[in-house]
């Protein structure tokens, strides 16, 4: 919503869908984000999309990447950010999706029982990485924590 928003653009993923456990990388400007900056090179997220942002809005900053998808996480300015993937999701919001899902995912040659044995594997990881950040932007909007950004282009 926040690529469309501000100007990229957003479209059926060239690749395909990308659903399941993934690495995305952070990339060298996330080194310098409020949100990004304590998060690991190389974290495990969750995917579960069928569209991909083909052009970041100008002015963004590319804050994390993947090989098939490259715009993972970007901001805005200084205080909008933008993630392709999922940090929020537990088991059964992650079933949920699979039992919906179910035709796509045996055209990418998979099943639920797999996908959801995958991100079972990572839960614990990802909670222990994305838990920190989740509650790092809620200081941020609430004013509890206030840093100055070196914004530098992507």
């Amino acid at each position: 919503l926040l690529a469309q928003a501000m100007g990229g653009i957003v479209e059926p993923a060239r690749s395909g869908p990308n659903i399941g456990a993934r690495f995305v990388a952070r990339r060298d400007a996330a080194e310098r984000d409020p949100l990004f900056a304590q998060i690991p090179l190389g974290p495990d997220v969750f995917q579960w999309h069928f569209d991909e942002v083909s052009e970041m809005p100008m002015d963004s900053t590319l804050l994390a990447a993947s090989p098939r998808w490259p715009h993972q996480a970007f901001r805005v300015g200084q205080r909008a950010w933008g993630l392709q993937f999922h940090i929020e999701c537990d088991l059964d919001m992650l079933a949920e999706w699979a039992r919906n899902d179910d035709g796509t995912l045996a055209a990418l040659g998979t099943d639920a029982k797999t996908v959801l044995d995958g991100c079972a594997e990572v839960m614990g990881h990802i909670e222990e990485t994305w838990r920190p950040f989740a509650e790092r932007f809620a200081a941020l909007t609430q004013g509890r924590i206030r840093e100055s950004l070196t914004v530098i282009s992507s």
